[in-house]
């Protein structure tokens, strides 16, 4: 087939032209930006008329550009002028099929004008081999857009203030996502107007940044719902501040408006399977020895006080690897203070647990001849100084008894 991809140099559209070229067939994309892929490229977007050659010889449209920054009334917007405008090109020149990328939250009186955009434009999708594919939220890939930072939130931070937390989402990795893509761009017939691209299976929005926390970062996370009025409202002061910084409310709407739709029978249709969500997010998450490495940095710094060096963060490793079971430990990344929280009281130094590993980092401390003040000792450097840190060390102490009986059972 000869596919003409719209926003093929995109956070979905790199991937997708790539799966098309290796199921062999010719691409044609219209984009901002050259894509990386050797393909015949026009230079174009929603604002601008369509090339007359691009549609030459193409049997289906997959139509993936969306310009966010519009400053036009919506009847106006860009997206529709545009969409409309290749729309109509691809039925003068004859294309059979034509896939518009529309959203699971597409509906009439969505609470954001790209829901309200994607159902308008649904709506005038009146040929018989004129779909719209619903998506749900994708995830996978480059960390670029929504995807990249909903990643950063949930890896950056302790504890995380959002809206719509206990609204359900329906994720599909960016891979299966252009799968179904090109599944729909190769059906012979079509017997329904829209197809859910989207799991089954909805999780909460704030159980799934959770997930991206633990399964990516391989840490904890606290979610905090906030009110959507006293959101708006902080948006709305921000953004009239002389800040560098400005929030889209657009995003924020987006957000408080998630629908959920019953994509199942859609998947079935396609034959298209989705990957588990976890086994797909521990995939994205950094490799094993990345994460030794990781919590290498953390306890070598706890005990000497100062970020080690690489060759000791690579005996630390090693050592896990040989004598305690190669698997990281989820910890504390803010300050040894933290660290000591979680440190058990008795037990046994057994390397598979926290007691054992600071153990390992003690001796690689001491072998590698760190120095600086250390969290868990004393330089000494006079008197009153050692009396002021040993009263600070068992305030501390004290302080962290409780906390330590509870949190270092089992480490």
């Amino acid at each position: 087939m000869r596919i003409l991809i719209t926003g093929g140099s995109g956070y979905i559209g790199t991937p997708l032209l790539a799966a098309a070229m290796a199921r062999g067939h010719e691409v044609v994309v219209l984009s901002r930006r050259r894509p990386a892929a050797p393909v015949q490229w026009f230079p174009w977007d929603l604002t601008a008329p369509v090339p007359r050659d691009c549609l030459a010889g193409i049997d289906a449209v997959l139509h993936l550009a969306h310009q966010w920054d519009s400053s036009r009334p919506e009847a106006e917007d860009e997206n529709l002028i545009g969409t409309r405008a290749l729309l109509a090109a691809a039925r003068q020149a004859g294309i059979r099929r034509f896939v518009l990328a529309s959203s699971i939250s597409a509906r009439e009186g969505a609470l954001n004008r790209y829901g309200r955009l994607k159902w308008t434009l649904t709506s005038e999708l009146t040929g018989t081999d004129e779909v719209a594919a619903r998506i749900g939220l994708v995830y996978g890939g480059p960390r670029l857009g929504q995807w990249g930072t909903m990643c950063a939130l949930a890896g950056k931070l302790a504890i995380l203030p959002m809206i719509g937390t206990d609204k359900g989402i329906q994720p599909i990795h960016l891979d299966d996502l252009c799968e179904g893509l090109l599944r729909l761009a190769e059906r012979s017939e079509m017997d329904r107007k829209t197809w859910g691209l989207a799991d089954p299976v909805s999780v909460t929005f704030g159980a799934w940044l959770r997930l991206l926390a633990r399964t990516i970062h391989h840490k904890r996370l606290i979610v905090v719902p906030l009110p959507l009025l006293l959101v708006l409202l902080a948006v709305r002061v921000v953004n009239a501040l002389p800040l560098p910084i400005k929030v889209d409310p657009e995003r924020v709407m987006g957000l408080a408006g998630i629908t959920t739709i019953d994509s199942s029978g859609d998947l079935t249709a396609l034959g298209l399977a989705l990957r588990p969500v976890e086994l797909a997010l521990a995939a994205e998450g950094p490799g094993p020895r990345r994460l030794l490495l990781r919590e290498g940095v953390i306890l070598l710094r706890a005990v000497a006080g100062s970020r080690p060096r690489l060759r000791h963060l690579r005996a630390y490793a090693r050592g896990v690897e040989r004598f305690g079971g190669a698997k990281p430990l989820s910890l504390p990344t803010t300050c040894p203070t933290a660290l000591r929280a979680f440190e058990p009281i008795s037990g046994p130094a057994d390397p598979t647990r926290l007691k054992g590993r600071l153990s390992m980092a003690f001796t690689i401390a001491d072998i590698g001849a760190h120095g600086g003040a250390t969290a868990y000792a004393q330089n000494g450097e006079g008197r009153v100084r050692a009396v002021l840190g040993l009263v600070r060390t068992l305030a501390v102490e004290g302080l962290l008894l409780p906390i330590r009986l509870i949190l270092g059972r089992g480490r």
